[in-house]
């Protein structure tokens, strides 16, 4: 084995190790659990009472899985002190085994790849009962066929984007401006409340983004109230269309930036980084 292939193989056990420690976390479960419960919650109610129109029931859905991949990356931001200490301890237990002195410095950037993976992870936790509980067979027999599935993973895919940038936003506040971590975490919050309001905007007034009016829940507020600005297009967009998945490219453009703007105070902060 090479040196770089032992290196990526480090790194690679690393961010395992890392992702794991990031799962053990029962405020992750929690908020899953809770997540997955309302879920089931509206899945009941729409199968006993048929409450809701079906894309209707799908944006609230939408909403609900979100929140909670929002509250597990702000889980996992405020949790990165926590994973340090485990790291270590970690560390040390296994070179006391082995009989060693080389307990490895924590990587704060292999703990947000590791914390990316937990978020992806928590989405497919609560994507996969809605594809299975909401197929909708008879929709893809009507006229206008409507692939309820396909359009849940498209619009989670976008939100899953949009989460990650924000868990970055978060890091960045931390890292670069030393805000206190409940601050860097409001500040994330702030910021994902303005993103998914733009591109609500931005869809709404822009031709070019028309299809991204239903991926935010933003374009229905305005049914709970008058004061809350119309955003919300006349028809729906139940498909992102091929000739749209610029869109797909464009949130893995911003998602892999924000990503790398971490590397430089990250790395520098992990050569400073005690033991212990």
């Amino acid at each position: 084995m090479t040196m770089g292939q032992g290196k990526l193989k480090s790194s690679a056990d690393a961010i395992e190790r890392l992702a794991l420690l990031h799962l053990r976390n029962r405020f992750v479960w929690l908020t899953l659990g809770l997540a997955l419960a309302l879920i089931g919650q509206l899945s009941y109610m729409q199968y006993r009472f048929n409450r809701f129109d079906t894309l209707t029931l799908m944006s609230h859905i939408t909403v609900v899985i979100e929140a909670a991949l929002l509250a597990v990356a702000l889980i996992c931001a405020l949790a990165t002190p926590r994973i340090r200490e485990a790291w270590y301890q970690w560390a040390i237990s296994r070179d006391t085994a082995s009989g060693s002195q080389a307990a490895g410095r924590f990587s704060y950037f292999l703990s947000a790849l590791a914390a990316n993976l937990t978020i992806t992870l928590a989405l497919l936790v609560l994507l996969l009962p809605v594809i299975y509980l909401h197929r909708y067979p008879e929709l893809l027999r009507a006229e206008h066929p409507v692939n309820v599935p396909l359009m849940m993973l498209q619009r989670s895919a976008l939100l899953l984007a949009a989460v990650l940038v924000s868990y970055h936003v978060a890091l960045m506040l931390r890292y670069y401006l030393r805000l206190p971590w409940w601050t860097a975490a409001l500040g994330a919050l702030a910021f994902h409340i303005a993103l998914g309001y733009g591109i609500t905007y931005l869809s709404f007034t822009t031709e070019a983004f028309r299809r991204l009016n239903d991926v935010f829940y933003y374009n229905q507020l305005w049914h709970y109230s008058d004061a809350i600005p119309k955003l919300e297009r006349p028809e729906i967009f139940h498909n992102i269309e091929q000739p749209y998945f610029s869109y797909y490219f464009g949130a893995l453009v911003v998602w892999a930036l924000t990503l790398l703007l971490l590397v430089p105070q990250t790395m520098r902060m992990s050569e400073r980084d005690k033991v212990g």
